[in-house]
């Protein structure tokens, strides 16, 4: 197994195929909603096992030395192993040797012990919804 950023086109869309395949055919979400334009000025982070990507995740950075984390997902067969938490590392590494001094992010409430484990807190308890999913918003100084 591997974990990297992507260097390619490719290794971004082979990503983009995951969060499709996690986030619009399970979860309901809006495929015009999942592809965005932030993805051409993002860092992917991915998880490779036989060739195959079955984890990614992206560091959108914003205007003021922070950046956003977004689109974390794992290959359903794949889940449980602690992917998530590499994907977390490897970006929030990324963002350190960057310069970044501080992550956001908006999970799905139900993920609030899994990112709070890592350290982020709460700052926005109702952040919303998307596809029916209620969000939390979370942050993380570096």
């Amino acid at each position: 197994m591997i974990v990297k950023i992507a260097t390619s086109d490719s290794e971004i869309k082979a990503a983009q195929e995951l969060r499709i395949e996690v986030f619009v055919e399970e979860q309901g979400i809006p495929k015009n909603m999942e592809l965005d334009e932030k993805d051409e000025r993002s860092t992917h982070a991915l998880v490779i096992e036989d060739d195959i990507v079955i984890g990614t995740g992206r560091l959108t950075p914003n205007d003021d030395q922070s950046g956003t984390l977004s689109r974390i997902a794992i290959k359903k067969e794949a889940r449980g192993r602690g992917l998530g938490g590499k994907i977390m590392d490897t970006l929030e590494q990324y963002a350190r040797d960057n310069g970044f001094k501080s992550l956001d992010l908006t999970p799905h409430a139900y993920l609030e012990k899994f990112y709070g484990d890592l350290g982020y807190h709460t700052i926005e308890p109702n952040a919303g919804e998307v596809g029916g999913h209620p969000l939390i918003k979370m942050a993380k100084n570096l």
